[in-house]
């Protein structure tokens, strides 16, 4: 469903904009990295990374779908490195840039927020579009039953 989603916004910026390539932010669940228990931390490991989607005129919608697959797929092999680091060292991008555009999708709540210790926890949509800066757009979705 992710695919999905980063796909019909893609073509929906492509349609206003006349970009063919555009960066999406894409927020990862970030336990996949190999950091010492990563997997079994309490609290949010989440990460933004950056998607690469291109729109090719003599793509299928199978094409399509298949590149933003393939695309969203190979980034999250890098959920433990940020942002920064990875604007910093693989791309010529400005020191501090921001992603425009971040793309969130999940599968379903996993919980209604609780208090800890005093602490409230967030879902999922609250700590993605918290993270939404001035002037970002952003786009949140959640499967329902």
């Amino acid at each position: 469903m992710s695919t999905l989603v980063k796909a019909a916004f893609s073509w929906f910026l492509f349609e206003k904009t006349s970009q063919p390539e555009m960066i999406l932010g894409q927020v990862v669940h970030g336990r996949g990295n190999s950091v010492l228990g990563a997997n079994t931390a309490i609290g949010p490991c989440l990460n933004h990374l950056p998607v690469q989607v291109r729109i090719e005129p003599d793509w299928t919608v199978e094409d399509f779908l298949h590149h933003v697959q393939v695309q969203q797929l190979e980034i999250t092999a890098h959920d433990g490195v940020s942002f920064d680091a990875i604007a910093e060292c693989c791309t010529g991008w400005q020191p501090g840039s921001k992603i425009a555009c971040l793309v969130h999708h999940q599968s379903e709540e996993a919980t209604e927020p609780f208090e800890l210790g005093g602490v409230r926890s967030s879902s999922g949509q609250e700590w993605t579009s918290s993270r939404l800066a001035h002037g970002q757009l952003g786009i949140i979705s959640v499967e329902q039953g």
